[in-house]
Formats: C-alpha cells, structure tokens, sequence
C-alpha cells in the first residue's frame, strides 16, 4: 500500500464511514509493535488508552514505527492533521500518509478521537505483520444515505474574539484588554481577510512617594487578498489603516501588493517550505508627536524581502529565514533581522532545541523628539532609539532507563 490519505472530520459522526479496531490488551507485550510519535499538538495520555495493540516507546531509535504529525490551520478555522508512518528496522519499506481534519466547532474530545481513530487506521498494517494480529478484529459501521452538503456560507468564516487579563498587588496593577471582528474566505489557491481589532492595556504604580499610570492603545483595520497562481507562485495586495501610541503613530495608512515564490510545492507546506517573498509598501505616517527628523506626518515608500526555510523531519525540526527593507529613496534607512529555531534528537535519548533572533535597525523615523522622561522609560510607554534588538535561548535533554510509556497514571495532575 502506498501512501493513504484519509480525509475525516474529527468525530466522524458525519463521516461517509465509520471504522474500528480493538484488541485484547492482554496480547500487547513483547510481540506489539513499538511506536514513537511525535508531535507538539497531541493528548498523548488519551492515544495511549485509546490504541492498546501496540508498545509506545519513549525514543525514536527503538520504534518500529515512527509517527510524526503536523498540523495547520484549514479555511474554516479547524486543523489538517498530516500523519507519516515511518517503518523502521524490518518496517522499513513501510512509509504511509494519513489526514484527519477538525472544525472549529469541534470538541477537544472529538477532535482527539479523531486522530485516535486515524492513527488506528494507520497502524493496522504494521500490526498486521505481528502476533497481536490474531486478536484484531475490524469493523465496518454503513451510514444512512445522505444527500452532498451545500455551503451556504460560500467558504466565508466569521469569528469574534474578545479577552481581558489583569493582576496585581498592594503597590501594582496591570490590565490589558483585547477585541477582534475578522472575516475570512479560503479556498484552495486563493484567501480573502478583511479584520478589525483594538488593543488597551494599562499599569498603575503607588509605591511610597512615587505614583504613576502608564496607558497604551493599538487599533487598526486591515483588508488583504491573495491569489495562488500555481502549486509554486502567489500574488497579492492588502491595504491597512492603524495607531500605535508607544511607536508614535497617531494614524498609517498602508498600500502593499506583494508576490511569493515557494521552492517546494505548497501541497507539501506542512513538512518542508523554502518561500522568498517581496512586497512593496506605500505609507503615509500621521505623527502623535514631532519626530526626531522634524516631522509631523510624512510619506514614506518601503521594499521588503523574506526569505524562510521550514522542514519537518524525522531528525526533528528547524525554521530559519531572513528579512529584510528599506525605505524609498532614502536606502541607508533599513533594517535586516536573522533568526530561527532548531530541534534535534542527536542520539538515542539526547535532545538540543535552540531559538533566536538578531535585527540591526536603522529605519526608526518614528521617534519622537525630545527627551524621553526616566518614568517612559521604566513604563515602556515610548518606543527607545537602538541600533539592533536580540533574542536566544538553549536547552538540551537526556534521558535514559524504559524504553515503554505505556502506562497513564494521572494521579495528582500526573
């Protein structure tokens, strides 16, 4: 067989079938496949209890079968699991592709039994190939005819999001406040977004003699498109209108079409991307306060260019990309930025995860003019002049002892 896709929403309550596998657990010992998954979006407690023919391991390098799943988001809102079988040591030849799909409406139980449900359908012709195969037994449940869904939203999603957290203590408090109005169309090559938001936070300080409130506001509306020339080229234009008060800008006004190129074909986008893409940005900046270059409001004209390299391997994962823009015609105002991220299983049992970033600024035509007063500072109210901004981070892991992680205790929040 070769690679499978299995297209399912999650619940498969509405699904054009319904498969199960069981098994005796008794079985499941040193016959059962050993299985290692990998994924950063998964109960891995519920798959233990749910699939119980096969022995999950804790490293890679033990597996019969290594499992990795990514995950992306669909037009409707909802997530496209995509599901490798990898073979290892005598399954080796064996290499399938699931998908199962979730909406946005859909339970966190439902969309976990969903891919509970593909990974069964996905393991049974590893099983196959064990003794434990003699206590499988699959099952087939015929659905009621139905007639082909119509969409009478014609691919449009629309959400509203608001939130608000706070904390606080005798001498501090802090709130933010969050709103969001977004409409979405996405079809395969082509998406529409048209969003409003707005963003309010606020700091108070009372401690001894020193008393101060620190405000700052963000609200903006933006409409983009895009347009999927084929499997490699994409188009588009948006336009936006936005205010900042801690980078200065009263009012902007944005203009911006923009072109991408994808090495990879997109229909491989959750595995491994190389995207360089270019945009153009016509703008006009609205000052709340006089600029460091005497400005009240200007018209600004910038070039931008990203490259970002994405690949999702067995051996682990790593993104890296690099931007950069300028501004027209005034090229010696631009700013470029270096980072990425990296996780590795170097050896059986041994992680490295690595994280960061680098940017050399040199566009910062938005300051304000003047002195900035020690308590902007120390609030973070006013964007500060620099010549680059960094970021990093390092981990490793080791681990050594069982092989198995079969076993779910969850006692104390275990």
């Amino acid at each position: 067989m070769n690679a499978l896709s299995v297209l399912m929403i999650a619940g498969l309550g509405t699904a054009t079938y319904s498969q199960q596998v069981s098994v005796n657990s008794d079985s499941t010992a040193a016959d059962a496949a050993k299985v290692y998954i990998e994924c950063a979006a998964c109960d891995f407690d519920f798959i233990k209890t749910q699939i119980t023919f096969v022995n999950f391991v804790r490293d890679r390098a033990e597996a019969d079968v290594h499992i990795l799943i990514t995950t992306q988001y669909t037009s409707t809102g909802g997530r496209e699991f995509t599901i490798e079988f990898i073979g290892q040591e005598s399954y080796g030849t064996m290499v399938d592709t699931l998908k199962c799909y979730s909406q946005v409406a859909d339970t966190q139980d439902a969309i976990r039994g969903g891919l509970a449900n593909t990974l069964k359908m996905g393991l049974v012709r590893y099983v196959a190939r064990t003794p434990v195969a003699r206590d499988i037994s699959v099952t087939y449940n015929k659905p009621a005819l139905s007639t082909a869904r119509i969409d009478k939203w014609n691919y449009w999603v629309f959400s509203i999001d608001a939130n608000t957290n706070c904390n606080g203590q005798k001498s501090r408090s802090w709130a933010y406040y969050h709103a969001k109005l977004q409409a979405r169309r996405t079809t395969e090559k082509n998406r529409a977004t048209f969003s409003m938001w707005g963003n309010y936070s606020e700091s108070n300080y009372d401690y001894g003699e020193t008393v101060a409130t620190s405000i700052s506001r963000s609200r903006g509306t933006e409409l983009s498109l895009c347009l999927g020339l084929d499997d490699h080229w994409s188009v588009g234009i948006g336009t936006e209108v936005w205010s900042d008060s801690y980078s200065n800008h009263e009012s902007v006004w944005e203009l911006y079409p923009s072109v991408e190129f994808n090495v990879f074909p997109y229909s491989q986008s959750t595995s491994r991307q190389l995207r360089l893409s270019y945009y153009a940005d016509l703008r006009y900046n609205d000052y709340e306060f006089e600029t460091i270059y005497d400005r009240w409001s200007e018209w600004v004209g910038q070039q931008h260019l990203n490259v970002t390299l994405e690949l999702v391997e067995p051996w682990g994962s790593a993104k890296t990309y690099i931007t950069a823009s300028h501004n027209l015609p005034e090229t010696s105002k631009n700013r470029i930025w270096f980072g990425g991220n990296l996780a590795l299983n170097l050896v059986k049992g041994l992680s490295l995860t690595m994280d960061g970033q680098y940017g050399r600024i040199h566009d910062q035509i938005n300051l304000a003019k003047g002195d900035v007063s020690q308590e902007d500072v120390l609030l973070q109210r006013r964007q500060l002049t620099t010549s680059y901004e960094y970021y990093g981070s390092i981990g490793i892991r080791y681990s050594f002892g069982s092989i198995f992680t079969n076993v779910v205790n969850p006692r104390f929040g275990g």
